[in-house]
């Protein structure tokens, strides 16, 4: 039997979301190099329409009932139990009042931005220098 790093990866590559297996008694996530966990045997991903709750109870419960899952947006959030599958999948929507707003790519734009800021933070750095070395 895999490991269970392998087959968190598997269920990623099937569902298209990241899972964290946990311990049903106190919640702490299972170590990833845990061994004789049975391989996922679903070769197509539930349907879009299901919540993570229906995903839990008819899939990852049937095939693992000692244990309890995280399931993660492409943000990289806690999905709750009643987010539908594809709105995990294509990304996460939060409501705010009647505004909702789309943050799938959100994080590769944070990302962006923190890495121009470093860029400019090291420009900075060099025009200093050059202003010491001038003195």
């Amino acid at each position: 039997m895999p490991i269970l790093k392998n087959v968190e990866a598997r269920i990623e590559s099937i569902e298209r979301f990241k899972v964290a297996f946990t311990h049903t008694k106190n919640g702490v996530d299972v170590k990833g190099d845990k061994q004789d966990i049975p391989q996922y045997p679903y070769t197509m991903a539930a349907p879009g329409s299901w919540t993570v709750s229906e995903w839990k109870s008819n899939r990852f419960k049937q095939c693992y009932p000692g244990y309890e899952v995280r399931v993660y947006t492409k943000a990289g959030g806690l999905a709750s139990g009643n987010m539908k599958l594809s709105t995990i999948r294509e990304g996460t929507v939060v409501k705010l009042g009647t505004l909702t707003l789309l943050l799938g790519g959100l994080a590769s734009i944070i990302g962006a931005i923190d890495q121009w800021g470093k860029t400019v933070e090291k420009v900075v750095e060099e025009v200093e220098k050059e202003k010491e070395m001038k003195k």
